[in-house]
């Protein structure tokens, strides 16, 4: 039995046709705000540039380049149209009181970061002597 290593360890020669293939495929990962995977790029090269390349081969180069498609979530607000189960609803949306630190509301927003959840609290205390909202954040 042969062995291939000394065939494998040998400088192999470089194609003209790949780098072209790379450099377009990097021109459209970019244009495309690097969103774009292997079928999207194949099919434009193959609609505007009529270059056939398969998937496999596309998703191959754009390894060998580093190059990884990632799509932004766009994060999406749930409406409650009932009433919440657990807590009455003392206030009923009336957020006019007659005497000062009678009313006090909260709020607690999750924000999605890089490391996982941020989140911040918010107090509210709703007063007639200061004319609108006075706000404590905790952070």
């Amino acid at each position: 039995m042969k062995s291939r290593y000394y065939y494998g360890i040998q400088p192999k020669p470089i194609s003209l046709k790949t780098i072209k293939h790379k450099a377009l495929i990097h021109q459209i990962f970019n244009q495309s705000k690097q969103s774009a995977g292997a079928r999207s790029i194949v099919a434009i090269l193959i609609n505007k540039h009529n270059i056939k390349l398969t998937r496999y081969m596309a998703g191959k180069l754009m390894a060998q380049m580093g190059l990884k498609s990632c799509q932004l979530k766009t994060h999406k607000y749930k409406y409650a149209d009932d009433a919440h189960k657990t807590h009455n609803n003392i206030l009923n949306r009336n957020f006019s009181p007659t005497a000062p630190n009678q009313v006090w509301t909260g709020n607690v927003t999750y924000i999605r970061i890089k490391g996982g959840w941020l989140f911040s609290c918010c107090f509210r205390l709703i007063c007639s002597a200061c004319g609108g909202l006075c706000r404590i954040r905790l952070p």
